[in-house]
């Protein structure tokens, strides 16, 4: 309090005075209702083999008498991460069924003469890399799919180890095929792809789009097919000027990068940056 009366802080708040804000409803119709209700059956399936699991695991420590087992004691902790994941799955696959209306907005504001800043949470950098991980250089033949990756994850680090715990061989090789199942179901899902990545490319690629991130690496699509592109340590200051001089006038813009980083309409601007700022978030 001292140093902001003394005029050594300031106060980084802004005015709303002639901001307007509207809430956009987005439907799940068409192409995207038709993926959430296949997303919805397979983590139903997938439920039913991880309590099938449990119940199974439970059976068999019984009939060997063992009042104490760590292998039972795991169950609670791989169902807590089971429902982990399924909210990190319907929650990547809600913000990427926004996309399409976002991109709408974005569109629209343009023509009207505005600028477009577009707030995200997170980058889905980690989705890229652990795809990068498994499928080697085929990974650059299109984007990741945030969704697609936890439910991997899912049935990789919480189905497979709960089935190699089944000592019965027979009950086993049952389990092992219903995994085999749910892969081949979650590969012929037509999962949407990282939001970021996705609306960069709608919008017209990083030609057009700021990207102020904190990722390091993006994969983007270019003439000839799609390319591994490092970001270097200024990126964020160097797509911050070009949007803020109105050579780029659509900005993506993550919490990991907000921090110090205005995009707000000035009077010092470029005529060029001297637009409406429209704000998707």
């Amino acid at each position: 309090m001292t140093m902001r009366a003394e005029g050594m802080l300031s106060c980084r708040s802004l005015s709303f005075s002639g901001a307007a804000f509207r809430l956009v409803p987005v439907a799940l119709e068409g192409a995207a209702r038709g993926v959430y209700e296949a997303a919805c059956a397979l983590w139903q399936r997938a439920l039913l083999v991880a309590k099938r699991l449990g119940k199974a695991k439970k059976l068999e420590v019984k009939r060997m008498k063992q009042k104490n087992n760590s292998e039972v004691k795991d169950l609670s902790f791989y169902m807590r991460s089971f429902w982990a994941c399924q909210q990190q799955f319907f929650r990547q696959l809600l913000i990427c069924a926004k996309v399409d209306e976002a991109t709408k907005l974005a569109e629209a504001a343009l023509l009207r003469g505005e600028a477009v800043v577009i707030s995200m949470w997170s980058t889905g950098e980690s989705v890229t890399q652990a795809r990068l991980r498994r499928e080697g250089p085929d990974a650059a033949e299109a984007f990741a799919s945030a969704p697609r990756e936890i439910a991997l994850r899912m049935s990789e680090k919480i189905l497979a180890p709960m089935v190699e715990h089944i000592r019965c061989d027979r009950e086993r090789s049952q389990f092992e095929v219903e995994l085999i199942g749910l892969g081949t179901a979650l590969k012929d899902m037509p999962l949407p792809a990282n939001p970021l990545d996705d609306l960069l490319a709608r919008l017209g690629g990083p030609g057009k789009v700021a990207e102020l991130t904190g990722r390091s690496r993006r994969l983007v699509r270019r003439a000839g097919g799609m390319h591994w592109e490092d970001r270097g340590d200024g990126a964020n200051l160097a797509e911050q000027e070009a949007f803020q001089s109105g050579r780029k006038l659509v900005a993506i813009i993550t919490e990991a990068a907000s921090a110090g980083i205005s995009l707000h309409c000035d009077r010092r601007l470029p005529t060029a940056g001297q637009r409406p700022r429209y704000i998707c978030a």
